[in-house]
């Protein structure tokens, strides 16, 4: 019986504020962002690659830069395919 009251008399919200979990992801410092310098150099192969076969399909344009293709690139995995599709796609060239 006397567990029943200590259930019954439990604040949730003390024990959600015990286990903090939303601070130590704000310290983790998440790497989702493109950045050229950490990519081994088959995928530096495999970014140039893919920009070239870009800029072969659609030219060189104001529309979109190579910073935007590269990271394009990264997000697809390297996929040119699907690198020109969005390339297509979104800006319409």
């Amino acid at each position: 019986m006397s567990r029943h009251r200590a259930i019954r008399n439990l604040d949730v919200n003390d024990v959600l504020d015990e286990d903090d979990y939303e601070s130590s992801f704000e310290e983790e410092e998440v790497q989702d962002e493109f950045d050229e310098s950490q990519l081994t150099n088959e995928d530096l192969d495999l970014l140039y690659e893919g920009l070239d076969y870009i800029h072969d399909a659609v030219g060189k344009n104001d529309v979109l830069s190579d910073r935007q293709i590269k990271e394009t690139l990264w997000y697809y995995y390297f996929n040119k395919e699907d690198t020109l599709d969005w390339a297509l796609g979104i800006y319409d060239i």
